[in-house]
């Protein structure tokens, strides 16, 4: 009983704006999954920001680690009887107790060397969608009238599979409140001007389907298996629209579970060294 132009027109382009994905990619989301998030307070609350930045939190997040290497180059994970070892580019294997694979479903796959054929097939069943984010200066991908002109700008264009968004990010972050005009475009539907262009990115992000909670629940019951080393977090594996708080949930999860198995651990160290 949802009138087809507001399905269409607006529902439809926004959840595809929002998952950055098809608007056959947005039809194919659960009910339960689209009605959940419009009605967790996304037309009642603002948004809310990081009092000192994302530099801050990260800084905060990675105040107790004791060693913390960017850019590491990991090429290959395998499995040991205690633990796994890590392959990365120019240097000798490190081995870890545990390994946690903070990235795409895919990406994990293709680092781990000896998948059982259970953690081969959860990892399979997430699907992704690529697409293109390009920065830069151009107006002529903002709405023509420039009073429509608003924070984030969605255009829908019946001969395009996705709609084009493109945020305004002077109106967004307080810091380029006065700067020079940048705009953040994500799949173009028309191709900045190449002197405007300021970065240019390729991404992919998680589908959600009727088979997505199916591949979340074989990876829930991978992580419960006893004696558990490697683990998987990501927006991919938590309920709901795959995004950065459903990454930060997974990830908690994972941290309660390796945990939950330290002391496990420790008393099975004791026993060997006992024996």
């Amino acid at each position: 009983r949802i009138a087809p132009e507001f399905v269409e027109g607006l529902l439809l382009p926004a959840l595809a704006t929002i998952a950055t994905c098809t608007h056959a990619d947005a039809l194919a989301y659960p009910a339960d999954v689209v009605a959940a998030y419009a009605g967790a307070g996304l037309a009642r609350q603002s948004v809310h920001r990081a009092r000192e930045g994302a530099d801050a939190v990260a800084a905060r997040l990675t105040a107790g680690i004791t060693q913390l290497v960017c850019s590491a180059g990991v090429q290959a994970v395998s499995r040991t009887a205690r633990g796994a070892r890590v392959a990365r580019e120019g240097r000798a294997e490190e081995r870890f107790d545990h390994v946690v694979f903070a990235t795409q479903a895919n990406q994990a796959a293709a680092l781990l060397t000896d998948p059982t054929p259970a953690e081969a097939a959860a990892l399979a069943a997430f699907r992704y969608r690529a697409l293109e984010v390009v920065m830069h200066r151009d107006e002529r991908l903002m709405p023509r009238r420039r009073a429509d002109w608003s924070p984030v700008n969605a255009c829908v264009d019946a001969a395009q599979e996705r709609p084009q968004s493109t945020i305004w990010i002077n109106r967004v972050q307080p810091a380029m409140r006065h700067a020079a005009p940048v705009y953040q475009t994500v799949m173009p539907h028309h191709t900045p001007r190449d002197e405007l262009v300021l970065g240019h990115a390729r991404f992919e992000r998680p589908l959600v389907d009727s088979g997505t909670a199916a591949a979340r629940a074989a990876l829930d019951a991978l992580h419960a298996e006893p004696g558990r080393r490697t683990w998987w977090c990501g927006s991919y594996a938590e309920a709901g629209v795959p995004l950065l708080e459903s990454a930060v949930r997974s990830a908690l999860a994972v941290a309660a579970r390796i945990e939950a198995a330290a002391p496990q651990a420790r008393a099975g160290r004791e026993a060997e060294s006992i024996a």
